[in-house]
């Protein structure tokens, strides 16, 4: 939540705790009155976590603002109950099309959330990575990846294909793409 303030570089973030999952997260929320007291005393240690850039780029070439996401992109199928089909590329190379529900590309703090439900590997957030996550692919040959965070992975829509995708930053911004 508080990442979306900060576009850029971001000031220190005592995390609690507070859903099922908080391996991440190490504070819990009933110990938050002495966590922030050792905190302010200067008892804690800093634990770096990276960002995901993103933006849309129309078929007309239209690019649209950056997005800086803490968790994941998600390209999926929007409100229609059909699947999407998806090129994926890296670093300007065809890698393949995927018909599926979706694809989330996450940092390794978004591993754990929609990106581990939908079959993909927990990343410690020390790891300079990112996953690419298929949810419900209709092919046996695009499984969950781990790539380098510094790869260029891009998604489109196939221009003949039957329907449309769209994508999301953090659950925020939900954009058709055509």
């Amino acid at each position: 939540w508080a990442s979306k303030y900060f576009p850029k570089a971001m000031p220190p973030v005592v995390p609690f705790a507070m859903g099922s999952l908080g391996f991440l997260t190490s504070h819990r929320i009933e110990n938050m009155e002495k966590t922030l007291s050792d905190v302010c005393l200067g008892d804690f240690a800093i634990s770096m976590r990276s960002r995901l850039v993103a933006k849309v780029v129309t078929a007309e070439g239209v690019h649209s603002k950056w997005r800086y996401v803490l968790n994941e992109v998600l390209i999926d199928r929007g409100p229609k109950p059909v699947m999407v089909e998806l090129n994926v590329g890296v670093d300007g190379y065809h890698v393949t099309k995927v018909a599926a529900d979706g694809v989330i590309l996450s940092s390794p703090t978004g591993s754990t959330a929609y990106s581990l439900a939908a079959g993909g590997s927990m990343v410690h957030p020390g790891v300079p990575a990112m996953l690419v996550t298929p949810i419900c692919p209709h092919t046996l040959s695009f499984r969950p990846v781990v790539l380098p965070d510094s790869v260029v992975v891009t998604i489109s829509c196939p221009t003949q294909a039957r329907n449309t995708a769209w994508a999301a930053f953090d659950g925020k911004h939900q954009t058709e793409l055509k």
